[in-house]
């Protein structure tokens, strides 16, 4: 599964200067991987005599950076693992994957390539490997959202919605968060926001509309409307947003909700975990 192609020969200093860190966007990956180890420790893509086939390991699990380059049928995909150091050195438990579409006779088809640099551990110790170009593909053709698997690697990818941006947090996520009228308290405080945006609970179309410079994201409802948009964005992953809730009759409620992204380890997995923290004066 690791067939070495070649030294890396990676300059960290040479990269940072020439601007290719522009255009970063942050999607939430996890790549799983097992593969077969020589006497020498060195892995590989298939088994031979004395070859060893490693437990499956999670190497990455969380919030990524990436770069999509092309356009049109063919594309590729740098995705820079969770402790990815973008100012200088590239430490031990840094890597990257390169992912490429190509399109044959019309056919698209899939190769990943790893660069590690896990000291100490013989069989990813400063290497590039193909990880394979037999992989089955689900998702969107411009590789927003996808998933590439085969026996031994899966690679799961997912845009992490935003409220200025799309993918939008889905406006019924606000709406739970402001919760009923006649209700005396916040019943819902957090959502595992990847699961519940493609959820048979919170969906629907999205409507996006500008007035006077302010993005309003909307989603109908039985007649009913809520719409939120972006006050201000503040540290560590905190939010205000302004909300209009149409969904109670006749009233028409106004909040300025305090909200926050996470990321949250649920049942063993990486989750990115939206909070209300409470309505702002």
């Amino acid at each position: 599964m690791l067939t070495p192609i070649e030294d890396l020969g990676f300059s960290h200093d040479l990269e940072q200067d020439d601007g290719e860190w522009d255009g970063l966007e942050t999607v939430h990956a996890k790549f799983t991987a097992q593969w077969y180890v020589d006497p020498n420790g060195l892995a590989w893509n298939f088994q031979k005599p004395g070859y060893v086939l490693r437990e499956r390991e999670v190497f990455v699990d969380g919030v990524c950076s990436v770069i999509v380059e092309g356009d049109g049928d063919e594309r590729l995909i740098r995705l820079y693992g969770p402790g990815y150091n973008f100012e200088g050195d590239w430490p031990p438990g840094d890597f990257f994957l390169y992912v490429n579409k190509h399109v044959t006779d019309g056919k698209a088809w899939y190769d990943i390539s790893w660069n590690a640099n896990f000291e100490g551990e013989a069989a990813y110790n400063s290497a590039q490997w193909n990880l394979g170009e037999d992989f089955q593909f689900d998702g969107k053709e411009d590789l927003s959202s996808f998933t590439l698997s085969n026996d031994l690697v899966k690679l799961e990818v997912k845009p992490i919605p935003s409220f200025s941006k799309p993918p939008y947090v889905h406006p019924l996520i606000i709406k739970d968060f402001v919760g009923w009228v006649s209700d005396r308290g916040v019943i819902i405080q957090s959502v595992d926001l990847l699961n519940a945006q493609n959820s048979n609970r919170y969906s629907g179309d999205i409507e996006t509309r500008e007035e006077s410079e302010t993005l309003w994201v909307s989603s109908h409802e039985d007649g009913e409307r809520i719409s939120y948009a972006l006050q201000a964005e503040l540290r560590d992953g905190k939010y205000i947003l302004n909300v209009i809730d149409g969904s109670s009759g006749t009233y028409v409620g106004k909040h300025a909700l305090l909200v926050q992204f996470s990321e949250e380890t649920i049942s063993g997995e990486k989750r990115i975990v939206l909070k209300y923290l409470g309505e702002t004066n």
